[in-house]
């Protein structure tokens, strides 16, 4: 668990931060300049507050009052950055020993072949850093980062200077050592989409100050945090798979769940996989299918959730085997008399979709 109390001058403004954090990893988003990597810098030791209390796991790294300040390197804290800042002259053998050699062997939670295998590295081992790509670097400064046997994983927008399709590969290794380790992660991104696909639970900063603390499909109710989320491109992203090309058409049918629908046309993948996108204010509903419509795409589903989003209306959570979030008006709630547990229609226009 991670309490966290503390207030730190920066240029423009204070952070603070008053938060008891006790799941396993929480992504912390905000515009340019609110404050994430200030608050990173906070908990690694590279900033010093002016005052307050930091815990890990109910270790005191940062005391002001009783003047406690561990060095960065005391604090058993993983750091992963945007740019990977790997050891240029050192191959990535020894880029990932780098803080393994510095444990004593009751120290570390790791051995260097879990590692490598979870990250699948295997291959990489013998390289140098100016040999790798940038996912490459990446998965090799987050199995550093795991190999120093961390009490927590800060990854400061680690996706950041990918392109699309190596973001797509590096997030199934981000889920795995979610999903295989027990190490707590705090996750910076300006994507809210990334973020949502690691976890639910948001950390929403703005100038310094925690907006809210929650689930996504709770604090999103509020309209300012809705706004900040769909400033950034909120979208609904799916991994889908190829079912059948209908070039005549102009389509290609991929399965959503356990239901086909028709995307612009593609040519094949060799994995039979793509990654694609469409917005909530994209999607209407109906209660029924509709015959005689020139939207190709209603799947049916099942409401979730709602939030309801100040007086502009509602964010709706749909399963169709995938959550789905679909955008509508307060009239459209209260008209189709929308609840947990309603079968509804998601209407979604072919060409609505976005291939990442």
């Amino acid at each position: 668990m991670l309490d966290l109390d503390f207030k730190l001058a920066i240029e423009k403004f204070d952070l603070e931060v008053k938060l008891k954090i006790e799941q396993k990893i929480v992504g912390i988003f905000g515009a340019s300049g609110a404050g994430k990597s200030s608050f990173f810098n906070v908990l690694s030791g590279l900033k010093n507050p002016k005052f307050g209390k930091i815990e890990i796991d109910r270790k005191v790294i940062f005391d002001s009052q009783n003047k406690i300040n561990l060095p960065p390197h005391e604090r058993k804290i993983g750091y992963v950055f945007q740019d990977s800042q790997l050891f240029p002259h050192l191959s990535v053998k020894n880029n990932l020993l780098y803080g393994y050699k510095l444990l004593e062997e009751n120290e570390r939670k790791f051995e260097l072949e879990q590692v490598v295998a979870l990250l699948e590295l295997e291959n990489l081992l013998s390289r140098k850093p100016l040999k790798l790509s940038g996912g490459e670097k990446q998965r090799v400064a987050l199995g550093r980062a795991l190999l120093s046997s961390p009490s927590l994983l800060l990854l400061d927008e680690p996706l950041a200077s990918l392109d699309e399709s190596l973001k797509r590969q590096i997030l199934p290794f981000l889920k795995r050592v979610q999903k295989e380790t027990e190490i707590p992660m705090l996750y910076v991104s300006h994507s809210i989409n990334e973020i949502l696909e690691l976890t639910e639970w948001l950390i929403v900063l703005e100038k310094g100050k925690v907006l809210d603390f929650g689930r996504f499909f709770e604090i999103v109710k509020k309209e300012k945090i809705l706004t900040l989320a769909k400033s950034f491109g909120l979208e609904n992203i799916f991994e889908v798979e190829f079912v059948e090309q209908q070039e005549e058409k102009g389509f290609t049918l991929v399965k959503l769940g356990e239901q086909n629908i028709k995307i612009p046309f593609l040519e094949s993948k060799e994995n039979g996989k793509v990654t694609i996108s469409v917005r909530p204010e994209d999607i209407a509903l109906a209660l029924t299918e509709i015959k005689g419509i020139s939207i190709q795409n209603q799947i049916e589903g099942e409401v979730t959730g709602i939030s309801e989003i100040g007086h502009h209306g509602a964010l709706v959570q749909v399963d169709v085997g995938e959550t789905i979030l679909v955008e509508v008006s307060l009239k459209t709630l209260n008209d189709f008399g929308l609840e947990l547990g309603k079968k509804v229609f998601c209407l979604m226009k072919s060409q609505a979709f976005n291939v990442l």
